[in-house]
């Protein structure tokens, strides 16, 4: 018996940035883009990741299964401002990888240092600030609750009750303030069951592009 491994696929792309024309850019080390299987039964476990020139180039190859193009690290002080492919918006989209035609050559990768954020303080019942607890964030569009979203973002309120979460896409978003949440992993906050149970019981906010806010959230009742 002969076993065939495809070869997969290839991206090629540039990266461009969305800043003033004085802005210091990051470094190349300090960014990481890499297609992340959204089929953990069916993708491949081996993941890419982008070979970044000097030019901003970068190149990819042997990629199989279905995956988003994401940023899996970048400086705080920068944030994904969209990902073109052939013309389309390819953003936070599945796209099918695994032969040469589905290789993708053109891919353009936009950063923004126009942070969408939000901040303020948490309190608990008592109007005490609410310091250790877990500030959600989470997109109204269910669709994007999906491990690694970037629509999904917590943070720790501080000793005073402060928080701040930057980076956000623009949208609409529930925020809501709680005492724990999930064990299990760094990421077990994510789980949509547990979202589900939490996100009516906050606020909401619409952001734009590079819009900041700020407010007073009380913690959620259990």
């Amino acid at each position: 018996m002969v076993l065939r491994i495809a070869a997969g696929s290839s991206i090629l792309g540039r990266f461009r940035f969305d800043t003033e024309p004085d802005a210091k850019l990051p470094p190349a080390s300090a960014i990481e883009l890499s297609p992340i299987g959204v089929d953990p039964d069916r993708t491949p476990d081996n993941v890419a990741v982008a070979e970044i020139h000097d030019d901003w180039t970068f190149e990819m190859h042997g990629i199989n299964g279905r995956r988003r193009l994401a940023l899996v690290r970048l400086p705080s002080n920068w944030a994904l401002g969209e990902i073109r492919a052939k013309g389309n918006d390819v953003t936070d989209r599945i796209l099918s990888f695994g032969t040469t035609d589905d290789s993708l050559n053109d891919v353009e990768v936009v950063l923004t240092d126009r942070l969408a954020e939000v901040s303020g303080t948490v309190e608990d019942a008592r109007g005490r600030p609410a310091a250790g607890s877990h500030v959600i964030v989470a997109a109204m569009d269910r669709r994007k609750w999906y491990p690694g979203s970037r629509f999904l973002r917590r943070a720790l309120a501080e000793q005073n009750g402060t928080f701040r979460v930057a980076g956000l896409p623009a949208g609409t978003y529930y925020l809501v303030g709680c005492e724990g949440v999930p064990t299990g992993g760094d990421d077990a906050w994510q789980d949509p069951e547990f979202l589900e149970s939490i996100v009516t019981r906050g606020t909401t906010l619409t952001l734009q592009d590079g819009e900041k806010q700020s407010l007073q959230l009380e913690m959620a009742a259990r």
